[in-house]
C-alpha cells in the first residue's frame, strides 16, 4: 500500500535522478563546491547505473572467459597440444556458473567502489523512483517502504538512462519465460544454452552471439538488415560476418521476426517463425533460448515529464540543446536517455560538460556539438571506429576528394605473430588535403588502433575536448593538455601507483589553492584543473575510490611533489611544472598533468597499494616512484621556473662534479707519496718486495 509523506519537501541544491555513468562524478563535483549534502541523488536499483551493473562491466568480464575458451581450443595452432583441443571443444569443460560468478564478484566490487565514494564525499542518496511534481519538486517511491516523499532543488539533472526492449510478438505468451532472455538476464544463466537464436545483428546480439558459441553453445542470429552493424559500411560488416561465420555462427539477415511457438523436440524449447523483408516463404529455426537484442528504451515512462515541462520526442527520449539544458529552465539531462550514442564515455563527457557550464563561470561553455564519438565493438576481434564512415562522407562531402586506405590484417607483422590474422583496417581520408575524416579498425584490438588515430584526427582538428572510447585500456585515462605550436591538444593520462612514496609524504601539510602558481590560462581557453592524487595506491582518475580500503579523495594532505625530468615521456606530450610547498621534506617525483575533469583539491589519504575499485582501469605496472601533478595556468612562468630548477640542478651536479675530482686528487697524491713513506721508515724492499714487480719511481707498471 503506498504510503506519502505529508511534510514539506526538503530542499536541495541540486538533484540527480538515477545515478548512471554521469552521476556519480557530477555529484562529487558539484557537493565539493556547494558542500556536503547539497546534492541529492535518486536511484531505483544500484548504483552506477547500466555500465556498472548491466552493461560494460559484466559484459566484459564473461567475454574474457569466452576468450580464454576460444584459445584454449586453438592451442594446437600455437603447438600447444591439451586435452581440450584433443576433444575439439570446450563446452565439457565451462563451468558457467563460475564464469557467472566472477562477473558478479567483479560487479560488487565496483558498485561498491561507487557507494563509498558517494558516501564519503557527502552526497546524499536515496533508494526509489522518482517522478516530477513540479518544474523543481520531485516526488520519490522508497525502493523499500513504499513511503513517498518530496525533494526540491534549484536545479535538476535527468539521467534515468534506458533498459532493454521487450520482445513483442505473437506468441510469446505460450513459451517458457525462463527461455526468452534479454542482455540482462542472459548474464544470468547457470549453463551453457544448447542453441541460442539471438534476434538482432548490432553489436549487442554479436558481442553475446559470439561469447556462448565460444562457451559451446550453438548459435543463429536473425537480423533485419541486409548486413550485420547496420552502421558500418558494407566491406566492414562482410568482413565482420565472414567472421562470425569462421566461428561456426549462423548468420539469417534481411528477415523479419513473425512469431514464436512453444516445442519440445530433443531439449528444444522455442521455434521462431521469421521471413525475408522483400517477401517470400517463411522460415524456421529451433533453439532452447532465445536472446532478445532489438533495441533499447528510455527510463522516461515514469518521469511525469510534462509537468516540469520537460519535453519527450516520440521514442519517448528527453529533448534537450547542445548545452543539455531542457525545455524547462533548471532541468538537464545527460547519458542515454537524451537519445543518440548510448555509450558510457558519452555520458561521462556530458558530466564534463555540464560540470564545466555550472561550476566554471570563468571557463567557455563546453557542449555536445561536433564532438567526435568513438565506439568499440567487443567482439573478437573487436572493431573500433572514430570519425565518418565511408557512405556517411561521401554523402556530406559530395563535392571533396574523398579517398579510402583499406589493409587486411593479415599484411600486419603483430598479427601475424599471434596468428590473430582476421579483419581489416580502413581510412577515409579527403585526397586534396589529407586530413582523415574517419577510421575504422575490424582486428586484434582494433579498438586500441583506433585511439591511436582519434589522436591524430583531434590533433588535426584543434579539438579541445578528446572523448576516450570505454573499456579499452586507453581509457585508463583522463586528458592531458599540451600547448604545442599554439594549438591546445590532448593526450591520454592515467593516475599511477604511489606506493613508492614514503610516510614522511603523507604527513604533508595541507594546501589551497593559492599554494599552486598562478597565472592566466594560455590554453586556448581551456579550463586547467587538478587531478585526483594517489598517495600510496593507484587511484582510479574517474571515480577516485580504491577496492582494498574502500577509501575516496578528501581535501587534504596534497603531498610535496617535485619536477618530472624533461624527456621522460615522448615530446611535447607532458610539461613539467613546480609546484611550493614551503616545507623542508624530501620531494617525491612528479608529472605534469592538464585538464582531467577530475574536482579541484581532491586529494588521497588511502594507504594501500591496489588498483581501483571501480569499472575504470589503472596501470598496474607503471614506476611506483612516479606522481601527477597538476600542470601550471601559466606556461610561460611555469616554464621559467622549470629553468631556473634546471639551472640549480646543472649548479649542483658541477659542484658534485668538482668534489668527486677533488676526493680523487687528494686520493692519488696520498698514494704516490706512500713509497717514500715506506722508503723512510722501513726500507724500500718493504714496500716492493724488491724489484720484481717492475718499480720505477714508485709507480707501479
Amino acid at each position: 500500500m503506498l504510503r506519502r509523506l505529508t511534510m514539506a519537501p526538503k530542499h536541495f541544491k541540486f538533484i540527480i535522478l538515477g545515478s548512471g555513468q554521469a552521476a556519480p562524478p557530477l555529484a562529487t563535483a558539484l557537493t565539493a563546491a556547494h558542500g556536503k549534502g547539497s546534492t541529492l541523488i535518486v536511484e531505483k536499483a544500484f548504483i552506477g547505473g547500466t555500465c556498472v551493473n548491466y552493461g560494460c562491466t559484466p559484459t566484459k568480464t564473461m567475454i574474457s572467459s569466452g576468450r580464454v575458451a576460444h584459445l584454449s581450443a586453438r592451442g594446437n595452432d600455437y603447438g600447444i597440444t591439451t586435452a581440450v583441443t584433443d576433444k575439439g571443444s570446450v563446452s565439457w569443460l565451462v563451468d558457467m556458473e563460475k564464469v557467472r560468478q566472477r562477473k558478479r564478484d567483479i560487479v560488487a566490487s565496483f558498485r561498491g567502489g561507487n557507494e563509498g565514494r558517494l558516501e564519503k564525499s557527502g552526497v546524499v542518496v536515496k533508494y526509489g523512483s522518482g517522478r516530477f511534481i513540479t518544474p523543481k519538486t520531485i516526488s520519490v517511491k522508497n525502493r523499500d517502504t513504499n513511503q513517498e516523499e518530496d525533494y526540491s532543488a534549484d536545479t535538476i539533472f535527468i539521467n534515468t538512462g534506458c533498459r532493454p526492449a521487450e520482445p513483442k510478438l505473437p506468441g510469446i505468451e505460450t513459451v517458457d519465460a525462463a527461455s526468452v532472455l534479454d542482455s540482462t538476464s542472459i548474464m544470468e544463466l547457470g549453463q551453457v544454452p544448447r542453441k541460442l537464436i539471438v534476434v538482432g545483428a548490432g553489436y549487442v546480439g554479436l558481442e553475446f552471439g559470439q561469447l556462448f558459441r565460444r562457451l559451446g553453445a550453438r548459435v543463429t542470429v536473425v537480423g533485419r538488415g541486409k548486413q550485420v552493424l547496420a552502421r558500418e559500411d558494407q566491406d566492414i560488416a562482410d568482413e565482420m560476418g565472414k567472421i562470425l561465420v569462421e566461428d561456426g555462427i549462423e548468420l539469417q539477415l534481411g528477415m523479419d521476426t513473425v512469431r514464436l511457438e512453444a516445442v519440445n523436440e530433443g531439449g528444444m524449447k522455442i521455434k521462431l517463425v521469421y521471413k525475408p523483408t522483400d517477401g517470400g516463404e517463411e522460415r524456421t529455426v529451433l533453439g532452447s533460448h532465445i536472446l532478445w537484442s532489438a533495441g533499447r528504451v528510455p527510463n522516461t515512462d515514469m518521469l511525469d515529464a510534462d509537468k516540469a515541462g520537460v519535453r519527450i520526442d516520440s521514442k519517448g527520449f528527453v529533448e534537450c540543446d547542445e548545452y543539455l539544458q531542457t525545455a524547462a529552465e533548471g532541468v538537464y539531462v545527460l547519458g542515454d536517455v537524451k537519445g543518440g550514442p548510448a555509450f558510457t564515455h558519452i555520458s561521462y563527457d556530458d558530466f564534463r560538460i555540464l560540470k564545466n557550464n555550472i561550476l566554471s563561470s570563468s571557463s567557455p561553455k563546453l557542449s555536445t556539438k561536433d564532438r567526435m564519438v568513438p565506439y568499440t565493438v567487443y567482439t573478437d576481434p573487436q572493431l573500433g571506429h572514430i570519425g565518418l564512415h565511408e557512405h556517411e562522407a561521401r554523402k556530406l562531402y559530395p563535392s571533396r576528394n574523398i579517398k579510402v586506405a583499406k589493409m587486411p590484417m593479415t599484411w600486419v607483422a603483430r598479427a601475424l605473430e599471434t596468428d590473430e590474422t582476421r579483419g581489416m583496417m580502413k581510412a577515409v581520408v579527403d585526397g586534396d588535403t589529407e586530413e582523415i575524416l574517419g577510421y575504422t579498425c575490424l582486428g586484434i584490438e582494433g579498438g586500441e588502433m583506433m585511439t591511436t588515430r582519434k589522436i591524430e584526427m583531434a590533433e588535426s582538428k584543434k579539438q579541445k575536448r578528446l572523448v576516450a572510447s570505454h573499456f579499452l585500456q586507453g581509457n585508463t585515462v583522463h586528458y592531458s593538455t599540451f600547448t604545442a605550436g599554439g594549438a591546445s591538444n590532448r593526450w591520454p593520462t592515467h593516475l599511477v601507483n604511489q606506493s613508492g612514496i614514503g610516510p614522511e609524504i603523507n604527513q604533508a601539510k595541507p594546501r589551497s589553492n593559492d599554494d599552486h602558481v598562478a597565472g592566466p590560462s594560455t590554453m586556448a581557453g581551456a579550463s586547467i584543473q587538478r587531478p585526483t592524487i594517489r598517495r600510496n595506491g593507484s587511484f582510479c582518475s574517474i571515480c577516485s575510490t580504491c577496492s582494498e580500503c574502500g577509501d575516496s579523495s578528501e581535501e587534504e594532505g596534497f603531498p610535496p611533489p617535485k619536477l618530472a625530468k624533461p624527456g621522460l615521456f615522448p615530446q611535447n606530450s607532458w610539461s613539467s611544472v613546480l609546484v611550493e610547498d614551503g616545507s623542508d621534506e624530501e620531494l617525491a617525483n612528479g608529472l605534469a598533468f592538464g585538464d582531467t575533469s577530475i574536482d579541484d583539491d581532491i586529494m588521497s589519504d588511502c594507504d594501500c597499494c591496489q588498483c581501483a575499485g571501480c569499472h575504470h582501469n589503472v596501470f598496474p605496472g607503471t614506476p611506483p616512484q612516479l606522481r601527477l601533478i597538476p600542470l601550471d595556468d601559466d606556461q610561460e612562468e611555469a616554464r621559467a621556473q622549470i629553468d631556473r630548477i634546471d639551472d640549480e640542478e646543472r649548479r649542483g651536479d658541477m659542484m658534485n662534479a668538482f668534489l668527486i675530482y677533488l676526493a680523487i686528487s687528494i686520493f692519488v697524491v696520498m698514494l704516490r707519496a706512500l713509497p717514500e713513506l715506506f722508503s723512510m721508515f722501513f726500507g724500500w724492499d718493504a714496500w716492493t718486495g724488491g724489484d720484481d714487480l717492475g718499480v720505477e719511481d714508485g709507480i707501479i707498471e
